[in-house]
């Protein structure tokens, strides 16, 4: 149990067990897959290749199907890797109907990309772009295209830099960070409680790591709720659930484009009064709104005078809003194509209001394989009664989800009635939202064939392996010291037992 071999061949062995209890999971049912590709710790390139499918009790279900290293992380090379693991476990591309990734050009681009590769081999395998990295790209966008914000989170950047590289400043921020919060229980002016007032690491911004420009910000300055990110990370933790389908996603893009229109709209002056707070709170001077803005540096002449109200207001807040919107309807335009409204009209929310017969038949036309002209037909029949039946069911009533509505139709056994609108309904849970499931594979992989450490392990179970038998040899001396005598061995008769 202490050698390296074994304990190889004891996780194989586990992971060979697991993968078919996946497998026989699946069936025979359609598939889409995620698939992502980083390096490990000893700098080896490893794709990892999740699938995603509908279990017989209609829930989404993501499930880690194989890790392989790559040596080449051309589009095509990859191809040929996603199609061997696949064929290893008895799994065939022309099953897929959905490809989700991060965006990486190796994966998406239009042309000879991984997912067009796929595509032209199975043109029902449709690709989506992976929502929260979408949404990440999107914040990173507007720090880009505004200067100010820009060179802000180059500051907030440089001071992570700063301060995680040495050890006295860690150490002079912990101290500092003990003193204020002896200084707030003394005045009780903070919470106490179990996982409350733990002590805070500083994160650094990346551009496509997700919340992470969040959480530089509330790492530094535990910062007011009501901002940009704030509203956008909730949007984003959301999106990385296992669970999540497209119609959910679309909805959670369209609730945080409205509060971000709201606080717009009605935001500023509550925004104001905390900064107002802040500013109190730390000894920072605030500027008179009405009084006018002059440039440092710079002479007063032939310039437009200002106030600092439409300075912060005006070309702060409502351009960094604006800009938000714009890379919100520039990233998610998948919510304009033809496939996800479709998709749209399975929501069984306020009544089924969004269904359209019509629409589910485009659908349904969109997936050639899996519906013929006659089962079209059928299919148009089955979605009419469907309708006037689950909206006249009490149990449908209250649903919240297309993937509450398949649960409810395998629970209620309508599956069964209504075969084609539910694989039309499977169809549509299939397509991935997020690559959340693969990052986090990437974040939980051990080490690999690191040469020092097994050197090491192999070391301390030889000596292990020593211990054990000098421990088995002392046993035998000590059974043989307690041996009966020869004359007694000579008595024994071997034929009587």
């Amino acid at each position: 149990m202490t050698s390296p071999c074994i304990q190889k061949d004891i996780v194989n062995a586990i992971v060979s067990e697991t993968t078919e209890m996946i497998i026989n999971d699946l069936g025979g049912e359609l598939f889409a897959i995620i698939v992502d590709e980083s390096r490990d710790i000893s700098v080896k390139e490893q794709m990892i290749v999740f699938i995603r499918y509908v279990d017989s009790s209609g829930h989404i279900i993501e499930r880690l199907l194989g890790i392989t290293h790559v040596r080449d992380t051309t589009s095509m090379y990859l191809k040929v890797a996603v199609e061997d693991l696949l064929t290893r476990h008895g799994l065939s591309i022309s099953r897929i109907r959905g490809q989700g990734y991060d965006g990486a050009s190796n994966m998406q681009v239009e042309f000879n990309g991984l997912r067009t590769l796929i595509q032209n081999e199975n043109p029902s395998a449709f690709y989506v772009h992976c929502f929260a990295h979408q949404l990440q790209l999107a914040l990173v966008g507007v720090a880009k295209e505004n200067n100010d914000v820009g060179d802000f989170f180059v500051i907030v950047s440089q001071l992570c830099n700063i301060v995680c590289v040495s050890c006295k400043r860690r150490d002079s921020l912990r101290d500092k960070q003990l003193k204020m919060l002896i200084d707030s229980i003394s005045a009780d002016t903070i919470e106490m409680g179990i996982g409350l007032n733990q002590e805070a690491v500083l994160q650094r911004p990346s551009d496509t790591r997700w919340g992470s420009h969040y959480g530089a910000l509330v790492s530094i300055l535990k910062l007011f709720s009501p901002d940009v990110l704030g509203i956008t990370n909730d949007l984003s933790q959301a999106l990385q659930k296992k669970d999540q389908n497209i119609v959910n996603a679309m909805r959670l893009v369209d609730a945080s484009t409205q509060r971000l229109q709201m606080m717009r709209d009605d935001g500023w002056e509550a925004l104001l009064q905390e900064v107002s707070l802040f500013c109190k709170k730390h000894a920072i001077p605030i500027p008179n709104m009405d009084e006018v803005y002059v440039v440092p540096g710079r002479p007063r002449r032939n310039i437009e005078e200002r106030t600092h109200l439409h300075r912060y207001r005006v070309e702060r807040f409502c351009v960094v809003l604006d800009l938000q919107f714009q890379e919100l309807n520039n990233r998610f335009n998948e919510k304009n194509t033809e496939l996800l409204l479709c998709v749209a009209c399975f929501d069984p929310r306020d009544s089924f209001a969004m269904f359209d017969k019509d629409k589910l038949i485009r659908l349904a036309q969109f997936y050639p394989n899996d519906f013929s002209d006659i089962e079209l037909e059928v299919l148009d029949n089955q979605l009419q009664t469907y309708f006037i039946d689950v909206n006249s069911d009490p149990d449908f009533s209250k649903l919240d989800g297309i993937d509450e509505l398949a649960q409810k139709m395998v629970e209620t056994r309508r599956h069964l009635d209504y075969t084609f609108v539910y694989l039309l309904l499977k169809l549509s849970l299939i397509l991935p939202v997020a690559t959340a499931s693969v990052e986090r594979a990437f974040s939980a992989m051990k080490l690999k064939n690191y040469e020092p450490l097994i050197m090491f392990k192999s070391l301390l179970a030889y000596v292990q392996l020593l211990c054990l038998c000098t421990q088995l040899l002392i046993e035998v001396i000590l059974i043989l010291l307690d041996a009966p005598k020869v004359e007694e061995m000579e008595a024994f008769d071997p034929g009587s037992g």
